[in-house]
């Protein structure tokens, strides 16, 4: 989000003498709590914050009349963020005055035009809600409006919950607060609603268990595509060195890096016009090997500092015949070259369908590609650049739908609304329907170059989304922290991907 669309609205009573409830003693370190971290940590401006109980009392009417004005005054790519922290009771929020039904509210806001809705729950009782259920994508929305656009809802309790307040605030907005301002959760330059949510579920659950008096379990449901990510800190992005060569009998179309910290390695994507034998493809890979010993073609920085004056040591290549070969990613050849003894040890493939070769550049393992012919093909078809890009959105739509179906399941479970069996009698069908339709993906006809990147774009985000029903799987059966995690990081990677998708072609 661009930090001017961002708005906020704190509500937080201490005062209840007219509504015959004890009064609370931290509410202005909530409100004060709350206010540094969406600045300071968010990058939310000041001025768009709107305090509601400076002097402990916030009756009904004024939220009412404060929410409703700022919401009629929104765009549609602003961001609406409400936080209350205050006394609940089952299915309301207490305000200093009256109770104000949680359900209409949430449905209130889930209708104005903002693009992104955040409410944010401290009291007890906070878990009785809803949302709907998990995000669609049909074929007539574009993915734009899709991605990171919705009403999502945190909760600092469950039902039947109380929460834990004192005289230096409430534990759930503390917790929330420092992951607001967590830098290890910012990646290039952003912070995400989804590792906010999750680092305070974390930190609110290693409470629970370190302190017996402490029962407090958030609650997350969000109706909404993807997530959302804060811009928090400056970052520019690494732009990758382009490199292209023309040999005697072959033209390296593209480089890619894929160094460790230990070596230097790289990818060369060779066209050779025609079919190779060992002796040629040995020969061009000592070659390509030669031209891109020196080459300064790096992921990041870390990588360019470490390797900068050090020759490559290992060189993967990639044989098409032609463009619309490695638009594809059909090579109907590969090899390896590693500059020692001790790497190709390691890296060179022991199997019946490899073969090392002799090169004046030492041996060189080649794998052939015994698919090629039939591939090649199956991918005969071609179709307009319209035609192409509906048939991505259609296989987009139903990976997306699906995804977002199970990482609602998972939530479910961890909101405790689903038991470990039933979330396993519903996601184990859907992982599996996700695995199936990745190979159905494999169908789709080789793109024209001009849409390489959009279909590689697409590619990962499928390839996202099999990976969390893999790692869906695997937590079914294990069970652990490790393989919890592992699904969390999928459900990120996930949402990475799927907003990179959509700034490719947000129309998609």
């Amino acid at each position: 989000m661009n930090n001017h669309n961002l708005y906020a609205i704190l509500a937080v009573p201490g005062d209840y003498l007219a509504a015959g409830r004890a009064d609370l003693p931290g509410w202005k370190q909530d409100m004060e709590m709350m206010e540094k971290a969406l600045v300071e940590g968010l990058s939310f401006p000041a001025q768009q914050i709107r305090k509601l109980g400076r002097d402990g009392r916030c009756g009904v009417r004024d939220f009412v009349r404060e929410t409703a004005g700022l919401a009629r005054a929104l765009g549609e790519e602003d961001l609406l963020l409400v936080y209350f922290s205050g006394h609940g009771s089952a299915g309301n929020l207490c305000f200093s005055d009256a109770p104000l039904d949680l359900q209409s509210l949430i449905d209130h806001l889930a209708g104005i035009r903002a693009a992104v809705k955040i409410l944010i729950l401290d009291c007890c009782h906070a878990g009785t809600f809803r949302t709907g259920g998990p995000a669609v994508l049909t074929m007539e929305d574009p993915l734009a409006a899709f991605t990171g656009h919705g009403i999502s809802v945190l909760a600092s309790t469950a039902e039947g919950e109380r929460a834990v307040t004192g005289d230096r605030g409430s534990l759930f907005t503390c917790l929330l607060a420092s992951a607001m301002c967590s830098r290890h959760l910012v990646r290039r330059g952003r912070i995400s609603l989804q590792e906010i949510c999750q680092e305070t579920i974390r930190l609110s659950g290693m409470s629970s268990r370190a302190v017996s008096a402490i029962r407090q379990h958030p609650v997350w449901r969000s109706a909404m595509g993807g997530t959302v990510y804060f811009r928090v800190s400056p970052w520019k992005q690494w732009k990758v060195r382009a490199f292209h060569a023309v040999g005697q009998d072959f033209r390296i179309c593209r480089v890619t890096p894929l160094s460790t910290t230990k070596t230097k390695r790289l990818a060369a994507f060779i066209n050779t016009g025609r079919r190779m034998t060992d002796t040629e493809l040995a020969a061009v890979t000592a070659c390509a090997a030669a031209m891109t010993a020196d080459l300064p073609v790096f992921a990041g920085s870390r990588t360019a500092r470490i390797h900068r004056d050090r020759k490559t040591e290992v060189l993967w290549c990639y044989f098409g015949m032609d463009d619309r070969d490695q638009a594809g990613s059909l090579y109907y050849a590969t090899a390896v070259w590693a500059a020692s003894e001790k790497l190709r040890q390691t890296l060179y493939p022991k199997d019946r369908h490899s073969r090392v070769v002799e090169s004046p550049s030492g041996p060189v393992c080649l794998t052939g590609n015994i698919s090629y012919a039939i591939l090649k093909d199956m991918q005969e078809e071609r179709l307009s650049e319209e035609a192409y890009v509906h048939r991505l959105k259609e296989t987009c739509s139903i990976m997306i739908t699906m995804g977002e179906a199970l990482i609602w399941l998972y939530r479910e479970q961890e909101n405790r609304a689903l038991s470990r069996e039933e979330f396993r009698r519903r996601a184990e069908p859907l992982a599996e329907q996700i695995r199936r339709q990745y190979v159905r993906t494999g169908e789709m006809p080789l793109p024209d170059p001009a849409l390489q990147d959009l279909w590689e774009a697409s590619d990962d985000t499928a390839g996202c989304i099999t990976d969390l029903a893999v790692n869906t799987e695997k937590f079914l059966e294990k069970g652990d922290h490790v393989h919890q995690w592992l699904l969390e990081d999928s459900i990120r990677r996930y949402y990475d991907a799927v907003g990179r998708l959509a700034e490719k072609r947000p129309g998609l």
